[in-house]
């Protein structure tokens, strides 16, 4: 995958959604293969449909689609038929086939789509950055990274399915689960997020995952009392990770062996 394409927002008075869309044409020519870059430029101005859809294209089509408010799957199908936004060619493919592709993919393309809008905001982002270090002191200049880690339950489901109408309101039944995140505090972007299906479940093996997309020995981890454990704390400290965790009486826990 190409990570050398550069962004600059565009200075032209547009609409926010167009502004978006542009941005995402320059996340998809660096998120396709060249295989299916060379198919699509081969495909330009040329009679007839292609037979094969590139992952890429259809999970874009499904962002499009978010952006300019169509509400269901269909109107994907339509968008991947009809063609034209982006200058895209059209897909002679059956409805069918666009929702058991979007069924069976997962959420693995998108992943890759969001990871690619985040490596590319984070090379927008340095010039501000720097600016704005060489005004103010950095917090924590001895961590070249400052992350925060928590987790939150996501909203309860209505009761309206009869497997659900014997449940109270505030039942953890009717939980659909939990989200496990990372944020970068200095760039103000998230950096990782997982979704755990209990919301029972306790979220510290993810914790651990999602500290590993960042480097050891120059992070500082934030965390509150959610992640309060003395076992913990050992071990992010053996790993090589600073960390600070609220505790009890309101004191603060500084990097290192509990200083």
């Amino acid at each position: 995958m190409s990570h050398d394409t550069v962004f600059s927002p565009s200075k032209a008075s547009g609409g926010v959604h167009e502004q978006i869309e542009s941005f995402l044409q320059t996340v998809m020519r660096g998120v396709m293969r060249p295989q299916d870059q060379q198919a699509a430029a081969e495909q330009q101005g040329k009679p007839g449909r292609p037979v094969i859809l590139p992952s890429v294209i259809l999970w874009m089509a499904v962002l499009v689609a978010v952006l300019r408010g169509l509400k269901s799957q269909r109107a994907i199908w339509r968008l991947v038929v009809a063609g034209g936004w982006w200058k895209q060619p059209s897909y002679d493919i059956e409805d069918q086939a666009v929702y058991k592709r979007l069924e069976q993919e997962g959420y693995k393309p998108l992943v890759q789509v969001f990871e690619r809008v985040r490596q590319l905001i984070v090379h927008w982002l340095q010039p501000a950055l720097q600016a704005y270090h060489q005004r103010h002191a950095p917090l924590a200049p001895f961590a070249k990274q400052v992350v925060a880690l928590d987790e939150m339950y996501l909203d309860q489901v209505s009761r309206r399915l009869p497997i659900l109408r014997h449940f109270k309101k505030g039942d953890v039944q009717l939980l659909p689960g939990k989200l496990v995140a990372l944020f970068d505090e200095r760039l103000q972007q998230w950096r990782a997020i997982q979704y755990i299906a209990s919301a029972k479940e306790n979220g510290m093996k993810q914790a651990y995952c999602l500290l590993a997309s960042v480097k050891a020995g120059t992070t500082l981890v934030l965390a509150d009392l959610g992640y309060f454990s003395f076992r913990w704390f050992d071990e992010l400290t053996d790993l090589g990770y600073s960390w600070i965790s609220r505790g009890s009486a309101a004191h603060l826990l500084s990097s290192g062996r509990y200083l």
